[in-house]
C-alpha cells in the first residue's frame, strides 16, 4: 500500500510548465514574468500532490475492500462502467484516453476527460501490477 507522503514537486512542475510553453515565442523575461512563471509552478506543483494524495487514498480504500475495485468512479468513462479485470481495464482505459485525444479538436471535446482518464490510468495499471498481493490479502 502506498503511504501518504509530502514530496516536493515543484522541480517536476517547473518542467511540465517549460515544456508547455516552449513553442511560445519568448521574449526576455521582466519582473512580472518571473512572478506569473513562479506563481504557476506553485499552483502545478500543488496540483501534482494533490493528484498524488487521491491516487494514494484511492488505491489505499481498494487495497482495504477490494470488491470495490470493479466499479470504481475511475472507471465512469468506460463502456458500462464495469471492468471485468485490472488488465481490462488498462486496455479501456486506453481506449478511451486514445478517442477523446483524437477529439480535441472536434467541437465535442472534453478537455476534462483526458486529466481524468490519465489518472484513471495510473490507477488501473496500479492494480494490474499488484492485484495478486490485495486480492490474496483478502482472501487470507
Amino acid at each position: 500500500m502506498p503511504r501518504l507522503i509530502a514530496r516536493d514537486y515543484h522541480a517536476l512542475a517547473e518542467r511540465q510548465n517549460r515544456q508547455a510553453w516552449a513553442w511560445h515565442e519568448q521574449p526576455p523575461a521582466t519582473a512580472i514574468d518571473t512572478r506569473l512563471e513562479n506563481s504557476a509552478d506553485r499552483a502545478q506543483a500543488r496540483y501534482l500532490q494533490a493528484r498524488r494524495d487521491r491516487l494514494v487514498s484511492h488505491v489505499n480504500d481498494i487495497s482495504a475492500c477490494p470488491d470495490l475495485f470493479w466499479r470504481h468512479r475511475y472507471f465512469g468513462y468506460c463502456s458500462g462502467g464495469v471492468v471485468a479485470s485490472a488488465e481490462d481495464a488498462v486496455d479501456e482505459l486506453r481506449r478511451v484516453l486514445a478517442l477523446e485525444r483524437r477529439r480535441l479538436k472536434h467541437w465535442s471535446r472534453k478537455p476534462e476527460r483526458i486529466v481524468a482518464l490519465t489518472e484513471a490510468l495510473v490507477f488501473a495499471r496500479y492494480f494490474r501490477r499488484f492485484a495478486s498481493r490485495v486480492w490474496m490479502r483478502e482472501a487470507a
